[in-house]
């Protein structure tokens, strides 16, 4: 999965921390002297991420005792300043299991920072790419992302850069939405302003930017962001779908050489998307939710949420009674053997000549009608047991003795 992501580790610890590191890198074959090792009251332990924008430190707070990931920005760029305290007002509102949870915002030593909970772990695009999990496991992960997101646009937010490397997955599998850097109140300055794109450079660009004001990961935008109109949730739902579909396909839905290319594939719609690769039952529910037209799209993220629960829970039951059906199969079978099979404990046995004896001048027994009858109803029921196939009841004397 590509790492196009501004903040690849945003708010995560993926190992253990390097207290009193000195440099990072601030590009490709560059660094930074740090000055300093701590943060007004924080103790600066190591760098997790790093981007346009500024860098992020795994810290320590003394006051609360506990480990907090520290996002601090870069020089002093008001635009830059101005997203900065946006995010962590927007984060601030939520407060939700699958919505990273910010601590405070602030300046210290003429720095802007925002201090939010430390996730142990790494991004949910790091965690699909290592582990490959199953898609029962990927499709519950971004069930709960979607919660993040659903929770968000119940304030009236909208993320606006949904992707699966602004998605936090910690050790024990919590799963939470961040990086909520582009996040506007719906309705409020919801239009893009219309920067001059360059719409020959790689579709790979990791965002479209222009003084500060970002319009989102290409990868992920959806038809309304490329047309520089006013985002709303189902943006962000379309997004989610986007991602979803490359994590459980293992390529994303539009593809393009050029942002021009890509462009012209999202407009087009998902009528001609090959979803071969997805679940049978998901590829109806992801087509809704790429639709060109806003309206068109699900109702809700909640109900799309509803929508990809409902339709893995069939799967799953389907899948059950098919494993059910074929182990009742099973033994029946065990049980009772293909009619086409005789069973040899019920051939007709032969007669040893030597075991009959015959005493000279005797006639065999005439039968009476009494007798005959008991020997058809034996006869038949041998017949009927046999039929079952239960061999033990099929035994019966190859020695028969006429006095």
């Amino acid at each position: 999965m590509p790492r196009d992501d501004e903040f690849a580790q945003t708010a995560t610890a993926p190992g253990a921390p390097a207290a009193g590191a000195e440099t990072l890198a601030s590009g490709p074959g560059s660094s930074q002297v740090v000055t300093q090792t701590k943060l007004g009251r924080f103790e600066l332990e190591s760098v997790l991420g790093k981007g346009g924008m500024g860098v992020v430190h795994a810290a320590y707070d003394p006051e609360l005792e506990r480990r907090v990931a520290v996002k601090v920005l870069h020089g002093k760029n008001a635009d830059a300043s101005a997203r900065l305290l946006r995010e962590a007002r927007a984060m601030a509102k939520l407060s939700h299991a699958n919505v990273i949870t910010v601590f405070e915002v602030g300046t210290a030593d003429g720095e802007d920072f925002v201090a939010m909970e430390l996730i142990e772990g790494g991004t949910l695009g790091e965690w699909l790419e290592s582990t490959r999990p199953r898609p029962r496991d990927v499709i519950a992960a971004f069930v709960a992302a979607g919660r993040g997101l659903a929770a968000a646009h119940a304030e009236g937010l909208v993320h606006r850069d949904f992707k699966p490397s602004n998605v936090l997955r910690s050790r024990s599998g919590r799963i939470v939405v961040t990086d909520f850097g582009l996040a506007r109140s719906e309705g409020a300055d919801g239009r893009s302003s219309r920067p001059t794109l360059d719409l020959r450079q790689p579709a790979a660009a990791p965002a479209l930017t222009k003084t500060g004001s970002l319009l989102g990961t290409p990868a992920y935008m959806a038809p309304e962001q490329w047309r520089f109109e006013a985002v709303t949730p189902a943006t962000d739902q379309f997004a989610f779908c986007v991602a979803l579909w490359e994590a459980l396909s293992g390529k994303r839905p539009f593809v393009g050489a050029t942002l021009e290319d890509l462009r012209e594939d999202v407009l087009d719609g998902p009528a001609d998307l090959d979803d071969a690769a997805l679940p049978r039952t998901l590829r109806p529910v992801l087509r809704r939710g790429l639709a060109i037209d806003p309206k068109h799209r699900w109702p809700s993220m909640n109900g799309l949420l509803h929508a990809i629960e409902r339709t893995s829970s069939r799967r799953s039951i389907a899948v059950l009674r098919g494993v059910g059906l074929a182990a009742t199969g099973i033994v029946i079978y065990v049980i009772l053997p293909p009619a086409t099979t005789p069973s040899s404990a019920c051939a007709q046995p032969a007669i040893d000549p030597d075991s009959v004896t015959l005493t000279a001048g005797a006639k065999p027994p005439r039968r009476t009608m009494a007798s005959r009858a008991r020997f058809r109803v034996r006869g038949q029921a041998r017949g009927a047991r046999c039929a079952a196939r239960v061999p033990r009841w099929c035994v019966r004397t190859d020695r028969r003795r006429v006095s």
